[in-house]
């Protein structure tokens, strides 16, 4: 086969492929579904240069399951990277120990 004939092939396979996924529904639904009610996560990071797909999260937890949510109790974060890197990350404090004072002579043997 010679080079013409593969990138010709290359380009229409990457034609049909780039068609099939414009043409193939997005299961966004679907998969919100399983994410919020049957595994009932309760902190989603979208780690991405905007908050679009967080943003549609929490217009689907305000529209559906805000009733199911407050029935079991759960309490849910959809955080973004760009917008919340300080409540993403957890800073804890070192503990730091008191300094041990010099122990007392014991006195005259």
């Amino acid at each position: 086969m010679t080079p013409e004939v593969e990138q010709e092939l290359a380009h229409t396979l990457l034609v049909e492929l780039l068609a099939y996924q414009f043409a193939s529904p997005v299961r966004w639904i679907e998969t919100q579904d399983v994410i919020l009610a049957e595994k009932t996560t309760e902190r989603i990071v979208e780690v991405g240069p905007a908050d679009t797909l967080g943003g549609m999260a929490k217009r689907t937890l305000a529209s559906k399951y805000e009733a199911y949510d407050a029935a079991l109790s759960v309490q849910r974060q959809i955080l973004c990277y760009n917008k919340d890197a300080k409540q993403i990350y957890y800073d804890v404090d070192p503990i730091v120990e008191e300094a041990s004072s010099p122990a007392a002579p014991a006195g005259p043997p």
